[in-house]
């Protein structure tokens, strides 16, 4: 049954229209009546169809709320725009994001300011990966350009002071510079270390995909190699706790996460056995992995609506969900059954999970209960990506990337309509 209907499954069985249950109502499509709109929580149809709340402003239990500040506004050509995500992240009272067109890395004070160009060289591989902590940004640096702001030339893994922008190589690019650097793999950070994930294609019988894990001083030093992973599919994401080092991998299986020991050891592999579709984001702290993902399903009838089986016509939203998988490899949970919109990132704190996606962003409690709206109306009065049929792609990526720190949450929205940065109190 699709959410929200009141009606049983495989209902073009029946003469309609179908009652919807309580919150939820058929704004996308109604003469498809799929009851897709969940109009408590929906800010594009808050209370009632159509009835859109600001951009950015959530809507819970049928009431809009306010507005979110803006940090800063994003250029369409060259602050992650024209719906492209970008990294974003914060540390000690500054926020740090991505600029994948223009290969920089900017900066804005949390608390409201002028933007600053941190980086103007960073390797562009789609994205723009970086870490950042209270001293220093770590990124690819692609060795054409000057390091850090007006530095001298340089090319691999680099260090940049955020104090006087002075760049250390960490790791010399493989290419020696001035070609680029050919790693784009993910970066993280802790205390004592940088870590990065470099991978080579094609090694062995069949093409395989050898992802190396590795690790080195903040500050320069030896660098030391935790692990491999080879696989069909790639690493795609790179998490960092007080102990571990944990990466997500695609082999056209389970999702699965290796975990690596920061001190060095035997990885352990973690195998997602909850049912989210399309997993594409993780985020990690000391006892958990928290994933989210999305994808257009697929009714088993013709039922009231597009993704059927039976070839009907309509379109319909991607859904998703959010789920705790434990480290210490006891019982994982689904802490989000059921969200319509597509998936884009997730962050956690000490108390609460957050997801955003093309349309919104939410929270919640990490030890399970109600969902929290944080923001919406995110795609600026458009209803996002939409699924044509049966296990198809939705017509757009997940565009909004977001960072927490405690006390707010930081959203990167780079919907085409919107290109700009919010700040939602936590």
């Amino acid at each position: 049954m699709l959410a929200g209907l009141g009606a049983p499954s495989c209902a073009s069985y029946f003469d309609g229209p179908y009652p919807c249950l309580p919150g939820f109502a058929s704004c996308v499509n109604p003469q498809q009546n799929m009851c897709e709109s969940e109009i408590d929580g929906d800010a594009l149809h808050c209370g009632s169809c159509d009835n859109q709340c600001g951009v950015g402003a959530a809507c819970t239990s049928s009431t809009c709320g306010t507005m979110p500040t803006t940090l800063t506004t994003l250029s369409p050509s060259g602050g992650g725009g024209q719906g492209q995500q970008t990294t974003i992240a914060v540390a000690s009272g500054t926020l740090y994001w991505a600029v994948p067109q223009s290969n920089e890395i900017m900066s804005i004070p949390t608390a409201g300011g002028a933007p600053q160009m941190v980086v103007s060289n960073a390797n562009s591989c789609g994205t723009v990966p970086f870490a950042v902590d209270a001293s220093n940004v770590y990124y690819w640096s692609n060795g054409n350009n000057p390091g850090g702001v007006g530095g001298p030339p340089v090319s691999g893994l680099t260090q940049v002071s955020l104090s006087t922008r002075t760049p250390i190589v960490l790791v010399p690019s493989a290419n020696g510079g001035g070609g680029g650097n050919p790693d784009c793999g993910a970066i993280a950070v802790d205390a004592m270390n940088v870590y990065w994930v470099s991978s080579t294609n094609c090694t062995g019988g069949p093409c395989m995909s050898t992802s190396t894990i590795s690790k080195i001083p903040i500050g320069g030093g030896q660098a030391t190699t935790l692990g491999m992973v080879q696989t069909n599919g790639s690493v795609s994401a790179l998490g960092v706790n007080s102990t571990s080092v944990v990466v997500q991998f695609s082999d056209n299986g389970p999702n699965q996460f290796d975990v690596f020991p920061t001190g060095g050891g035997s990885p352990t592999t973690i195998t997602v056995n909850v049912n989210i579709p399309g997993v594409n984001a993780f985020a990690v702290d000391d006892a958990n992995i928290y994933i989210v993902g999305s994808s257009c399903g697929c009714c088993t009838c013709n039922d009231n609506g597009g993704s059927s089986g039976g070839g009907s016509s309509g379109d319909s939203l991607p859904t998703g969900g959010v789920a705790k998988i434990p480290l210490d490899g006891s019982n994982q949970s689904v802490l989000v059954a059921n969200f319509s919109g597509q998936a884009a990132t997730i962050a956690v704190d000490a108390t609460n999970v957050y997801w955003s996606t093309d349309k919104f962003v939410r929270a919640v409690p990490i030890a399970g209960g109600k969902e929290i709206q944080i923001s919406g109306n995110l795609a600026g009065g458009q209803e996002g990506a939409m699924c044509s049929g049966c296990s198809s792609s939705p017509s757009t990526n997940g565009t909004n990337s977001i960072a927490v720190d405690g006390s707010s949450v930081y959203i990167a929205d780079t919907n085409s309509s919107v290109n700009a940065i919010f700040k939602v109190p936590d």
